[in-house]
């Protein structure tokens, strides 16, 4: 539908909605004491274990939240604030019904980052040092930007990981593929953001988003060769990057840098439905780590253009 289409249907969804609030002629405490007897039979079957009735009763209190967020004006968080706590939970019991995905993702999203990235990030310099602070500012960004494809990512791989299935294996390899392009259209981003046109290959891209900082980029500009996997195997070209010389503190950044980028390359041209589960969760904790050193390159060290 257009964008005018979409208007058009919204607006007669509340009219319908106010329509049938006017039909029924039920006063605010009505309305509030039918959504506290949905969920409180919600409660009552999902604690019987009879899914499919509480199933039902999830979907007829669906309908009623929005003819009453609609028809009246009023949006979700509101009426779950006038629901209130009607059931055993500790909080509002329409947000434990209807939880907010938003708020999850970025709760299990935080917690991945502390734990994998964070608390395993190399040593750098005091501008590049990550902290947790850094944490709220990336995911702060990429939900500003609407880029929730890093939540989308660690949602799965969790949900993936672990269970011995082939199956999940396949899935959890093809997520981090996924997280290795992901960690391009960040580099994009930040470049725009700078006032630096994203072009030519992703190596390319980094060694031009570097440029403020002579010791990462004087390494990306000379072992370019070392993100290849043509005529050199990924185990070859790690190990390589693992025994590059320091030119300062900032060395391990450089590694990072590069072995994202030999990552994506390899995993995008040969796939990764080989690599083992524990290379899998190492390819992505290098990508969410570069991303938060780019991320923070941006702040300190922004790119000339």
């Amino acid at each position: 539908m257009s964008s005018a289409d979409q208007d058009d249907l919204n607006a007669a969804r509340k009219r319908a909605a106010a329509e049938a609030l006017a039909a029924i002629g039920a006063s605010p405490t009505e309305i509030r004491a039918f959504l506290t007897y949905l969920c409180e039979r919600w409660d009552e079957w999902t604690g019987r274990g009879r899914q499919e009735i509480a199933a039902e009763y999830k979907r007829q209190i669906a309908l009623a939240a929005r003819m009453v967020t609609l028809g009246e004006g009023r949006d979700f968080s509101a009426l779950a604030e006038n629901v209130g706590r009607v059931t055993g939970h500790f909080e509002n019991t329409l947000n434990v019904i209807f939880p907010d995905w938003t708020k999850n993702a970025r709760e299990k999203a935080e917690l991945s980052l502390k734990h994998a990235v964070v608390a395993r990030a190399p040593i750098a310099d005091a501008s590049l040092t990550l902290t947790e602070a850094d944490i709220s500012d990336v995911l702060d960004w990429l939900e500003h930007i609407n880029l929730w494809k890093v939540h989308l990512s660690i949602e799965t791989i969790l949900a993936r990981q672990f269970s011995g299935s082939r199956v999940d294996h396949v899935a959890l390899a093809k997520e981090v593929e996924s997280m290795s392009t992901t960690f391009e259209h960040v580099v994009n981003a930040l470049l725009d953001e700078a006032g630096v046109k994203p072009v030519r290959t992703l190596m390319n891209k980094v060694q031009r988003f570097w440029n403020a900082v002579p010791e990462i980029h004087s390494l990306l500009r000379t072992e370019y060769g070392l993100v290849s996997t043509l005529s050199k195997t990924r185990a070859d070209q790690t190990a390589k990057i693992g025994s590059l010389r320091a030119t300062g503190p900032n060395i391990d950044v450089t590694r990072t840098i590069l072995a994202a980028v030999l990552y994506r390359n390899d995993g995008q041209h040969n796939a990764m439905a080989a690599w083992s589960e524990e290379e899998l969760h190492e390819a992505n904790r290098v990508f969410l780590t570069a991303i938060m050193f780019c991320r923070k390159n941006l702040l300190t060290n922004p790119p000339n253009p």
